[in-house]
């Protein structure tokens, strides 16, 4: 009964999901929406930690294992915040949503080496686990991959003016 509550549970997540991030948003700009994303991102960020001290708890994962997976959530709440208060800032300086080059270029890096690419190295963990574990941190993971999306569609976005090449910002969909 406990299995089927979670899975209902993710399912309604993934349906939510899916509805709300495909639905156009006509009244917020891609930069307030990655300023959402962003709030987002913190949230998820603490439910996965919560997650992990429960398996660890439970034995279903050594500690090194969950010292290697907390190291990398705070390096991604660190980050996070980061981008959070950047966005926050360009939000109230730049309701239009065009942000100068020269300030988002450092944001951009920023996100993709502290967020994105430790969250696809953390995919690889959840990967690993068991299927009865993985169902456990599912929910959290979900919802944190749907927060750090968000934000990469806009780190996207921003790429073609950036000076970096797209590639930088862009990886296989985990």
């Amino acid at each position: 009964m406990k299995r089927f509550i979670t899975t209902l549970g993710l399912i309604w997540v993934l349906l939510t999901t899916l509805i709300t991030s495909g639905c156009p948003k006509s009244s917020k700009t891609a930069l307030e929406d990655g300023f959402s994303a962003s709030v987002r991102v913190s949230s998820y960020g603490r439910d996965a930690t919560e997650a992990f001290t429960k398996l660890r708890q439970d034995g279903a994962i050594s500690k090194e294992k969950f010292d290697s997976i907390i190291a990398t959530l705070e390096k991604i709440s660190i980050a996070g915040r980061t981008v959070h208060n950047q966005l926050e800032s360009f939000v109230a300086r730049y309701p239009d949503g065009n942000v100068p080059a020269s300030e988002f270029k450092p944001l951009a890096i920023i996100f993709n080496a502290d967020i994105y690419t430790p969250f696809i190295e953390l995919l690889g963990i959840v990967a690993g686990l068991s299927p009865a574990n993985q169902t456990l941190v599912a929910i959290a993971m979900a919802g944190l991959k749907t927060g750090i999306y968000t934000i990469k569609r806009l780190m996207n976005r921003h790429s073609a003016y950036l000076g970096l090449p797209k590639e930088n910002l862009t990886y296989a969909n985990a």
